[in-house]
Order: C-alpha cells, then structure tokens, then sequence
C-alpha cells in the first residue's frame, strides 16, 4: 500500500515509475515491456484509492522521462543539433495532466539561424523530431491523430516562425486560431534551451496584454459547448455500442480546463496545470473562494472517474 503523501516525494516517483531503468534503455522494444509494466502499476494504484492528480503526476514524470531518453539516442546516432532548441509539449503533457490513455502533443522550437542553414538545420530537426515521437509511440503514448506531433514540418519550427504563428492566433481569433490557441496556450519546454523558451513565453505574455479583445472571442468559444444536461438539471446520456448509457466526461472537464487557462493567461500565470492555476488566481483574490473549492472537487472528482473507467 503506498500512501499519497508517500508518492508525491521525487525518491518514491522514480522507484514507482522505475526511471532509473530508462537509462539502460537502447532499443523499442525495451520500451514498449517498461510501459506494460508501468501501466499495470498505474492500475493498481487507481484501485486502491490514490488521487487522481498523483497518478496524473506519475504518468507525466514517466512521458517527460521517455522523452528525454528518446532525445539521447536520437542525438547519439544524428550528432550534436546545428542550432539551440527546445522539445515541446502541449495539451494534457503539458499541464501535466496525463491519463492512462493519452496520445503526443509536441513540436520542436529551434533558435533563429541564418537563411542559407536553415534548410539543413530543418532536416536534422525533422528527422529528430522522428525518432521523439516513434519512441514515445514505443512506450505507450499514441500519435496525434490531428498530427500534433515534432514529426511533422508544420511544428518544426525556429523563434521567430513560432512568434509569427501565435501572433496569428491572436490577432486573427477564427474558429481554428481558436483551437489552436487552446492547445498551444498550454505549453511546457520537455527537453532543451530553457532560455530560448523563455524567450517565446515573453513574446506570448507581451501579446496577450497588447490585446486583450482576444480572451472575448476566447471566452465566447468555450461558451458554445452545451452541458449534457436536461432543462431539469438530469445528466443527458448517449447510447453506447453495447446498449448501456454513456457521457463524455472529458467534454465535461475541459470546461473547466478552458477556464482556468483563460484566467490564468488574463492574469500572466506561467502555470499551467488546472488545479495550481486555480490555486494561484485564489491566492490573487481573482476568483471567489466557493468557485475554487467547487470548481476544484468537481475536478478531481471527474478525474477520479475518468481513472476508474479508464482501469
């Protein structure tokens, strides 16, 4: 039995997810019996009561840990990168919010080089990006299916490209630059040049409070979403493939997801896991104490669920 207080220490992590394994890791197929394991693990943890962000904490540690080994042996085969950059994670990996079934959210953010390299700098990256997101797919962690992935050309991208594209994003709110936005907006450096992501998270905070006209069209975007409520207040079932009702209850949970991002972007958090911006925006008197406590416990208590049926 293993106590939550037990897990959130660094020590008792790497002993659970068996980190200090991946460093003797070489091939796919080593990674793909370390995730079986590991997933059997989680399961036992989720049936014997944990909280369902420690788990989340878990499998986080776990992908960010496969990224980095991932990393490792591409640059050991490839040879050193021609230019600083930063591995990127979006999405659930980002707020460290994973579940037992998450799939890639990443891209690869390369510091500005001259023209004339550019091109060869792109085919290095491409091709690490490659090796990234196969290895993470050996491990458990699925593809993209909207191809929100560092193999992809679209997200290889160097400073100045990606400032150019949330530039867009928030000048230009349509339905996709909304999407995006929701995506990208919760971002994490994985992997790489801190100081080069920093410098993207300056250009993104400087923007946002030269235009605030963006968080109305934000705001309005998540207002669209219908609760699967009935006009009494019931809960609004569809009818699964083996006759039983069943509810989306990840559509549900990202309405709380979308508020606090769009809170805590108002309000210049660099955090970027739901609960600690809750936490925070408490801390700065800009939400009531009875929405954080209920939207908090609604949360977890959605997340518990989403674990049990996931197990």
């Amino acid at each position: 039995a293993v106590q939550a207080r037990d897990v959130e220490s660094d020590q008792t992590l790497a002993l659970l997810m068996g980190l200090d394994e991946l460093d003797n890791i070489e091939t796919p197929e080593q990674l793909a019996a370390h995730r079986e394991r590991l997933s059997a693990a989680l399961a036992a943890l989720v049936e014997s009561g944990i909280h369902g962000h420690l788990v989340n904490a878990l499998i986080t540690r776990h992908s960010d840990a496969v990224m980095r080994r991932c990393v490792e042996l591409a640059r050991a085969e490839l040879g050193p990168a021609p230019a600083p950059f930063v591995v990127l994670c979006m999405g659930s990996m980002a707020r460290r919010e994973q579940t037992l079934c998450t799939d890639q959210d990443n891209a690869l953010l390369i510091a500005d080089r001259v023209p004339a390299e550019l091109a060869a700098a792109k085919e290095y990256f491409l091709e690490l990006g490659k090796r990234i997101c196969g290895g993470l797919e050996q491990a458990g962690y699925a593809r993209c299916s909207g191809g929100l992935m560092a193999d992809n050309p679209e997200w290889v991208c160097t400073l100045t490209e990606w400032r150019r594209r949330f530039d867009g994003w928030i000048d230009s709110p349509d339905a996709e630059a909304l999407l995006n936005a929701k995506i990208f907006f919760d971002i994490r450096d994985a992997w790489g040049d801190s100081a080069l992501y920093g410098q993207l998270l300056e250009h993104l905070d400087r923007r946002l409070e030269e235009n605030h006209r963006f968080f109305t069209f934000l705001a309005h975007n998540v207002l669209l979403f219908e609760p699967p409520l009935s006009r009494f207040g019931s809960l609004v079932v569809e009818e699964g493939v083996d006759g039983r009702g069943k509810l989306d209850i990840k559509g549900v949970m990202t309405q709380v997801v979308d508020f606090a991002r769009i809170y805590g972007l108002r309000h210049g958090l660099r955090e970027s896991n739901t609960l600690r911006r809750i936490q925070v925006l408490a801390q700065r008197d800009a939400l009531k104490g009875s929405t954080v406590r209920e939207l908090s416990s609604c949360y977890r208590q959605m997340m518990r669920i989403r674990l049990e049926h996931q197990v």
